[in-house]
């Protein structure tokens, strides 16, 4: 499988996460060197994009997904061993949860295009714009953290002793909150499934 992307993008870590916790070998392509190799109308013609506003999976020359979690949960079922996914109802609505509170709720904030524009077209300092990650950082973290300390399920991961898809989202998002200067300290929860998801390749590769 091919993986379009570009280089930071947190929602193209997390797929390169569950490929590697699937054992699918794949190959990742980076977008901007794509450019600057190809030029701009072949990409075009290949159907890649800059713009595009999530990672391209690619299956037997054919596009498959440009949402990570749609492609993570894609991968679930082609390749079911091991499972991203809890077995039951209630617990694949949980992790779902928390990987949406993640993915969808606070990470999207964070995005370089959002940095652009707060800088180019709203005129934010850096000062400003580093406030602004940061208080929308803990607005992410604070409830994932009451999430998965107030439920028994949180085991070593999110959701039990096995990783799921709450933890491929959980680790990227907190290597940014690492970067952005946040006190892991807060989300003790959180800091420790990290150190735990960190332990093992298919994470360590991407943090």
């Amino acid at each position: 499988m091919d993986l379009y992307s570009h280089r930071d993008s947190l929602a193209a870590s997390r797929v390169r996460i569950a490929f590697r916790l699937k054992g699918i070998p794949f190959q990742a392509h980076d977008l901007q060197t794509l450019r600057e190799e190809w030029g701009e109308t072949r990409m075009l013609a290949a159907g890649l994009s800059l713009d595009a506003p999530g990672p391209l999976v690619v299956m037997d020359g054919q596009r498959v997904m440009t949402q990570s979690l749609a492609a993570i949960e894609y991968l679930d079922d082609l390749y079911p061993d091991p499972p991203l996914m809890p077995a039951d109802a209630r617990g694949r609505a949980r992790v779902r949860s928390l990987a949406q509170l993640v993915a969808c709720d606070t990470q999207p904030l964070e995005e370089p295009r959002v940095q652009g524009f707060l800088a180019g077209e709203l005129g934010l300092d850096a000062a400003a714009r580093q406030r602004w990650r940061e208080y929308w950082l803990q607005r992410g973290l604070m409830p994932l953290e009451h999430m998965l300390r107030d439920n028994p399920v949180t085991g070593l991961y999110c959701h039990g002793d096995s990783p799921t898809l709450a933890d491929i989202c959980l680790v990227p998002l907190l290597r940014m909150a690492l970067a952005a200067g946040l006190d892991p300290g807060r989300y003790p929860t959180v800091a420790r499934i990290h150190a735990h998801c960190i332990g093992q390749p298919a994470f360590a590769a991407d943090d």
